[in-house]
């Protein structure tokens, strides 16, 4: 959970993006939690993964994980993932979570 990479001279507070793929139906509610609990500090790359994940997590749990890291409105890239969805979030979660565009994350 916790690592520095030395030659991007950062250090990583958070998931994996691993952590997200291998969420399921019977350790979805275990990932969430996790997940929640780093609230506003989850990188890009997670967020992407959570933008993207089809099964797993339910479309509630996407949205708070997204919501609540204001940063993900603010990519690009998630807002592809969110728009690339097979199954895509109901209009009114996609606003919520572009509500993070209004405010700032701790982690920026």
């Amino acid at each position: 959970m916790y690592g520095i990479n030395h030659e991007l001279g950062i250090f990583r507070f958070g998931a994996s993006e691993s952590e997200v793929i291998f969420a399921n139906s019977q350790n979805a509610w275990e990932k969430y939690l996790s997940l929640m609990s780093l609230e506003g500090y989850l990188s890009e790359e997670v967020l992407e993964e959570v933008a993207s994940k089809e099964d797993g997590f339910t479309e509630a749990m996407i949205r708070d994980i997204l919501a609540s890291n204001a940063h993900a409105a603010k990519s690009e890239a998630v807002e592809q993932k969110l728009d690339e969805r097979f199954d895509p979030l109901p209009n009114y979660m996609r606003l919520q979570i572009d509500e993070g565009k209004n405010s700032q994350s701790p982690k920026e």
